[in-house]
C-alpha cells in the first residue's frame, strides 16, 4: 500500500485526537537554487488525528501516515466535483439561452452550495480522510 508520510509536533492534545503541525513543503523547496525562483514555498498545516492509541505529549515529534488514496480523494472533492459542476451550469445555462452575467452568477453559486454542502458534512468527511499516529524514532 503507498502511503503519504509527514513529519510534524503535537500542538495539542485530547481524550480522542490530537492537534499536530506539519510542513507541508512543495517539491522545488527542496531544490538547491530555490533562492534564485520564486516559486518554492513551505506552508505550515494543523491536521487533527482522530482516535489515537499510545501515549503522546506536546512537543512530541510524530510521523502522520495516509494511504494516498486520501490525496486522490482530496483532490476528487476539492477540484474535480466543481469543475464538472462549473462546466455543467455553463452548459445548461448556454442551452437555455441565458445572459453570459446570468451563467457566471449561477455558476458561483452551485459552488457556493456545493461548498456548503461538504462544509456540513465536515463530520462525515472526517471518516474518510483518516490518519494514523506514530512516534519519531
Amino acid at each position: 500500500m503507498n502511503k503519504i508520510e509527514h513529519e510534524g509536533v503535537i500542538c495539542s492534545l485530547s481524550e480522542k485526537s490530537a492537534l499536530v503541525k506539519i510542513k507541508q513543503v512543495e517539491a522545488c523547496a527542496e531544490c538547491h537554487a530555490k533562492t534564485m525562483c520564486s516559486v518554492s514555498s513551505i506552508q505550515e498545516k494543523t491536521i487533527e488525528i482522530s482516535y489515537i492509541s499510545g501515549e503522546y505529549q506536546i512537543g512530541e515529534r510524530v510521523l502522520i501516515t495516509g494511504a494516498t488514496s486520501i490525496g486522490l480523494k482530496a483532490v476528487l472533492y476539492a477540484f474535480v466535483i466543481p469543475l464538472i459542476i462549473i462546466i455543467a451550469t455553463l452548459s445548461f445555462t448556454t442551452i437555455l439561452h441565458l445572459s453570459e452575467s446570468l451563467a457566471v452568477i449561477l455558476a458561483i453559486a452551485a459552488l457556493i452550495i456545493y461548498y456548503l454542502i461538504l462544509y456540513l458534512l465536515r463530520e462525515k468527511m472526517k471518516n474518510k480522510f483518516v490518519f494514523t499516529l506514530t512516534k519519531k524514532i
